[in-house]
């Protein structure tokens, strides 16, 4: 995709996945449109975003467009992220994940206000783009856990899609001793949206 059609996408992106900056490097893929729907793709596999840039979700629209890209390359696997899956794909379905929206507007629970107050006392926070020797740390004890094969190639590849994209941030939690409690990776690359990709805090701090 060139620039113009790139910065498009991220104008009427609805969904993280919409985010071609940081897909592309996170994944290594090209991208390109069918119709309204997002695709990537490399060596033998396809990434499908089933949400329309444009336009209401059709399950059988967004399979015709499946299809098309199919036909395009050498996909052999796929991944689908879309509200729901066509009929005829749906015995295909292997795993099943749960998105949830945060309205800025919705106000925060009592507990969660009393522990951030607390957390206040103890934390500094701050935003930065820079990838720290305490991120490795950090990163590296978190990527101890028993996490799925395609998060932890994520966590891997943070340092250099955070150096490489822009609209990517860290936020960051240190303590008085100057150890990172904790860390998030953000997206602001979408227009109407800011995504909060992976992160990681310590047991040890």
């Amino acid at each position: 995709m060139n620039p113009s059609e790139v910065n498009d996408v991220l104008q009427k992106a609805t969904v993280p996945e919409h985010s071609v900056p940081f897909m592309q490097a996170m994944s290594e893929g090209e991208t390109f449109l069918k119709g309204p729907y997002l695709f990537m793709a490399a060596e033998d596999w396809i990434i499908a975003i089933g949400y329309p840039l444009e336009g209401d979700y059709s399950p059988e629209a967004f399979k015709d467009a499946l299809a098309g890209a199919l036909r395009q390359t050498r996909a052999r696997d796929c991944w689908a992220v879309c509200p729901s899956l066509p009929d005829r794909l749906k015995p295909h379905m292997r795993q099943q994940d749960r998105y949830y929206v945060l309205p800025l507007d919705r106000r925060i629970p009592g507990l969660l206000e009393r522990v951030s107050e607390r957390a206040a006392e103890t934390l500094h926070v701050e935003e930065s783009t820079v990838f720290t020797p305490e991120h490795r740390r950090l990163w590296a004890e978190f990527m101890t856990r028993d996490l799925p094969p395609n998060v932890l190639e994520m966590y891997a590849r943070t340092e250099s899609v955070l150096s490489r994209v822009s609209g990517l941030s860290l936020f960051n939690a240190w303590d008085n001793q100057g150890k990172l409690a904790a860390s998030l990776l953000l997206d602001s690359a979408p227009a109407r949206f800011l995504t909060y990709l992976l992160g990681a805090h310590s047991r040890i701090h």
